[in-house]
């Protein structure tokens, strides 16, 4: 096949890409406002609905190598009433006895 083939099947593939983000909006959008939070992998996202804030909130965590078993979490807001301060946390446990190790982690 020539170049200008492919170019245009990748073209296509990415308007149906872009198609299909747009079709499942709405549907994010209704979870969202039906249960309150919904969860994707490690990202959990969810909804802020107070008297002085309103805006999604967005948690991810990640595990970091080390000799503990150490998690990463960051929560990030997108508020459209108010204010949400961004925050990133580490906490690590012992890897045998799951027992809380303090001064273990380092948030990148």
């Amino acid at each position: 096949m020539t170049m200008r083939k492919w170019l245009r099947r990748l073209f296509y593939f990415l308007i149906l890409l872009v198609w299909l983000i747009v079709m499942l909006l709405p549907v994010a959008s209704f979870t969202l406002a039906r249960r309150g939070e919904f969860t994707l992998g490690n990202t959990r996202v969810f909804l802020i609905s107070e008297r002085d804030q309103g805006g999604i909130g967005l948690q991810s965590t990640r595990d970091v190598a080390r000799e503990a078993v150490c998690t990463v979490t960051s929560i990030r807001y997108l508020m459209w009433e108010g204010e949400g301060e961004n925050s990133q946390s580490c906490s690590c446990q012992d890897g045998v006895a799951r027992v809380p190790k303090r001064n273990r982690c380092v948030v990148p």
